[in-house]
């Protein structure tokens, strides 16, 4: 009798917890299927990979799960929302014996209808990877979003190559007072 009355309290209690976690305001906008792609780098940029995404809420926690992905990956994710517009958290890898596992953030473009963000990641061998993310719910929408990482990457690649000239410049400036003063 004392299992059964366990047994009924558990659920309650998690009916209760779930009820309540519903009625915390969340951007409905993250929720559902989404189209995505991202771009697996080990040691090289390998082909884009595409996948569908589910993402639901589950006990007050955002989940993520990979469906039909072209490359063959399956890997799951939990995460919170952020300001009802960044979604973080982490994710690993649904194969069995896999040690790969990592963090991840994403932002619901103004719009809406795309997500774009990065994933990082790191495996006992210690191979470290970072890539971009985009989610779209049409195919259009993922389009879009893919287009604004590529803009995104050109950016900071001109910025990084700005920052390497300037300082290649401090440098040179540096060497050159030492120079001077020897």
């Amino acid at each position: 009798m004392l299992t059964v009355l366990g047994a009924v309290f558990s659920l309650v209690v998690y009916i209760a917890y779930e009820h309540f976690f519903s009625l915390i305001p969340q951007r409905a906008d993250f929720f559902g299927k989404w189209y995505s792609s991202w771009q697996p780098v080990i040691e090289k940029p390998m082909d884009w990979v595409e996948e569908e995404l589910l993402i639901t809420r589950r006990m007050g926690k955002i989940k993520l799960k990979s469906n039909n992905n072209t490359g063959g990956y399956e890997w799951e994710g939990s995460g919170k929302i952020y300001r009802k517009r960044f979604m973080f958290g982490e994710w690993r890898s649904c194969f069995h014996g896999s040690c790969v596992e990592g963090v991840f953030i994403i932002t619901l473009g103004m719009e809406g209808g795309y997500m774009c963000g990065f994933f990082m990641a790191s495996d006992n061998a210690t191979d470290k990877l970072a890539t971009a993310f985009a989610l779209g719910r049409t195919l259009e929408d993922l389009e879009r979003a893919q287009d604004r990482l590529r803009r995104a990457s050109v950016v900071m690649a001109e910025t990084q190559q700005e920052v390497s000239t300037d300082r290649k410049i401090q440098l040179r400036q540096h060497v050159d007072s030492l120079a001077h003063s020897a």
